[in-house]
């Protein structure tokens, strides 16, 4: 009796290893557009890292357009968008009054464009949180 239930078990291995594939399937070796990474810092595709406000949702930009992320506090009054490359454009935000541009160069020829858009009420605290997120930002080094 043992022995057959260690040769159904050989056997019952051997048909899942059949279901296995032999490699990754291409649909799975990549997503488009750029990678973000997400810890205490968010990665915007290899090119810049920054610091989110705390508590704030990290959103990323469409995979067809330009690397970017935006970072909204949880009552969604406000947003602040980062990135770079040609066609950057930040998110419209209804009921934002105000907003603030800046761009700056990181010094690797890097060009990031940010943006805040928030209503007038509480600007204050939300020009504070934008200073802070652009005091955060730093160009990836790259391996060479």
């Amino acid at each position: 009796m043992t022995r057959w239930l260690a040769r159904a078990g050989a056997l019952a291995l051997l048909g899942l290893a059949a279901c296995v594939p032999p490699r990754l399937p291409h649909q799975l070796e990549a997503t488009p557009g750029p990678a973000v990474v997400v810890t205490h810092r968010v990665t915007v595709a290899d090119l810049f890292s920054v610091r989110p406000p705390g508590g704030w949702r990290v959103i990323t930009g469409p995979a067809s357009g330009p690397p970017q992320v935006v970072f909204a506090p949880p009552d969604s009054a406000a947003l602040i968008a980062l990135g770079v490359g040609e066609g950057f454009a930040a998110p419209d935000l209804p009921g934002a009054q105000r907003s603030a541009a800046r761009s700056f160069d990181l010094g690797n020829g890097l060009r990031v464009e940010a943006v805040l858009r928030a209503p007038a009420d509480g600007w204050e605290a939300y020009t504070a949180a934008f200073e802070r997120v652009l005091e955060s930002v730093l160009a990836v080094q790259q391996a060479e």
